[in-house]
């Protein structure tokens, strides 16, 4: 319902009736823009139906500029919306490429603007208007600009009766400026809330990972995100540096959930373009561009925004990517929209990349601290046995004394002892060769199996194994100390309660490009809260699963970092837990001959 006194829209030739009927019109459509019931469509439909009626016109239409043409995204005629149309045949390809409004009341008679005019749906079905040669009507256009950019194109027709003048062109004018505030306020989304929102999860929520936090925070950003019109992506991304690897990037988080942790090349990837020139980079149709490779598989167009930081020397820190499967699907507007997203939502993003990196640094020197004080640990265990193997070796020797014990049974206990005694001796040098080893190539299998066999498993737990043939090595160190550290998390929770306990080993290539070997420990225990499973990797936790968790995973979260893998946990009470460790690795190296090997 028109939110404008009914009139006959003929008494528009008169300009103060116009000028009038112009500041109703605002605002009318102001009211609109922050009234939140109405949607952006919904505003934008309103507008192009109130000025069709005052303008006495046939048609209005609202056209968005793309790659290679403008897009009908809102008419007063249903059938052109989706029709795209080709800026060089075109009166308003003329508008955007000379950015000056257009207006004819002959349009037949033009010279310049009658090959221009780009036939309407009906026309071009029933072929009313004869070959090279444009309807009899009456056109004026005007430009539509977003940040100073221009986006679009505001496009009224009629019959030749109605002839548009000045106070017709400055309507239409004033019409594309409420149309882009109207686009500019649907960009807004509530930041109050959010910072709020973000603030509290970086300051408050110290007790949670860090991983955790930045999941959050940035599930935030994508979901207010998805809430601007004219940005609807399949699939969305936020990339940050590897601080491994200086060309890569890597995907911090993910709409798809399989891409977090993928590495992605700078030099060859729309993501590294955007982040190395500081530019907003769309490439449209993946085919114009052999070396494409999207991050998630069936994506056929790209818009990679930098997300830059810092003052009047800003630098980038990560980037906001964006995938469609539909060529061309991102326009000027979207474009738009999205960069002015980033640059609102970059200090959530740059707090959240600072804070993950401190929390990672901070818990690489929890684990020198504790290698520390376990050296010391065992330098004092060390002298305890070697104390305690002097007085054995005395009572050895004085096993002839006056009132001997039974010598037997005396030197059999002593000789035990000794035995022990020596195995913890050698404690202190595994535990420095461990420390001291660089990374090596470690086969896989062979590292669980030994891990298995450093575990004894009790007879109540139906432990099921199974390994996939032919995995390639992949650089690490005292990966059986990992599994070892699992498995029993996995027999504690499982409180003497039978069930399976399933080790696998397999190699995960839903995404083709990115491969995984993946190393899984699933019980069958008593499983975690969510609260339990937030404070998972907190040091000296207590858990009512009975496993002991706390400095152990928080060693084996290091590791995994330190070895640039990934580790994801699934638990559910009552069900039990699974525990997924993922090493990416080169696709080249994978033994196409060898059987097995698919997903559990």
């Amino acid at each position: 319902m028109s939110d404008i006194p009914e009139e006959d829209g003929a008494a528009g030739h008169d300009p103060g009736w116009l000028r009038e009927h112009q500041l109703e019109l605002t605002l009318a459509t102001d009211r609109r823009i922050i009234d939140h019931a109405h949607t952006l469509a919904d505003t934008l439909q309103f507008i192009v139906t109130e000025t069709r009626h005052l303008l006495n016109a046939s048609h209005v239409d609202i056209l968005f500029e793309y790659a290679d043409g403008l897009r009908n995204e809102i008419s007063s005629d249903q059938a052109e919306i989706g029709y795209f149309i080709p800026f060089g045949e075109s009166i308003a390809g003329l508008v955007l490429s000379n950015h000056e409004p257009v207006l004819v009341n002959d349009l037949q008679s033009h010279p310049q603007l009658r090959d221009r005019y780009f036939p309407r749906e009906v026309e071009r079905a029933n072929e009313t208007s004869p070959a090279g040669r444009s309807p009899a009507r009456s056109v004026v256009a005007a430009e539509l600009t977003l940040d100073g950019q221009g986006i679009g194109v505001v496009n009224v027709e009629a019959h030749p009766d109605v002839q548009f003048d000045q106070s017709h062109l400055d309507f239409v004018e004033a019409v594309a400026r409420q149309i882009s505030m109207a686009l500019s306020h649907a960009a807004l989304f509530d930041e109050d809330n959010f910072r709020n929102a973000t603030d509290r999860l970086l300051v408050e929520a110290t007790r949670y990972d860090s991983d955790m936090v930045m999941r959050q925070v940035l599930d935030h950003i994508l979901s207010a995100l998805n809430s601007l019109a004219f940005v609807k992506p399949d699939a969305a991304e936020i990339l940050f540096a590897d601080p491994q690897d200086g060309r890569s990037l890597i995907v911090a988080y993910s709409t798809n959930n399989a891409d977090i942790g993928v590495r992605v090349d700078i030099a060859s990837s729309v993501c590294g373009e955007a982040f190395h020139e500081g530019r907003t980079v769309v490439l449209q149709r993946a085919f114009e561009r052999p070396d494409y490779r999207p991050i998630l598989e069936g994506m056929r167009c790209e818009m990679a925004i930098p997300i830059t930081f810092g003052g009047s020397n800003r630098f980038p820190i990560g980037v906001l990517n964006l995938e469609s499967s539909r060529e061309n699907a991102f326009s000027n507007v979207g474009q738009v929209l999205a960069e002015r997203f980033s640059r609102r939502v970059v200090n959530a993003i740059a707090m959240t990349k600072i804070r993950a990196d401190i929390d990672s640094e901070l818990q690489d020197q929890l684990m020198v601290l504790a290698a520390d004080q376990v050296l010391n640990a065992v330098h004092r265990i060390n002298n305890h046995v070697g104390s305690i193997r002097a007085i054995v070796a005395e009572l050895l020797d004085d096993i002839d004394s006056p009132q001997p014990p039974d010598n037997e049974d005396v030197a059999g206990r002593l000789r035990r002892i000794m035995t022990d005694a020596e195995h913890t001796l050698e404690i202190p040098g595994e535990l420095r060769r461990r420390i001291g080893t660089l990374q090596e190539a470690a086969d896989v299998n062979e590292q669980v199996e030994i891990g298995l066999s450093s575990v004894r498993i009790p007879q109540y737990i139906e432990l099921v194994t199974d390994l996939a043939p032919g995995l390639p090595n992949i650089p690490c160190t005292a990966l059986d100390l990992v599994v070892e550290n699992l498995l029993l998390n996995a027999i504690k929770a499982m409180q003497k309660r039978p069930g399976p306990l399933h080790v696998t080993t397999w190699l995960d290539e839903r995404l083709p490009r990115e491969p995984f070997i993946v190393v899984t420990v699933r019980d069958a225990g008593v499983g975690m809260t969510r609260r339990e499973l937030e404070g998972l990797f907190e040091p000296r936790q207590t858990s009512r699963r009975g496993s002991g968790l706390g400095f152990g995973m928080v060693w084996v979260r290091g590791w995994v970092r330190r070895t640039q893998g990934l580790i994801d946990i699934d638990s559910k009470p009552g069900v039990g837990t699974t525990v997924n460790i993922r090493f990416q690795i080169d696709p080249q190296l994978i033994d196409r001959t060898a059987e097995g090997g698919n997903a559990p």
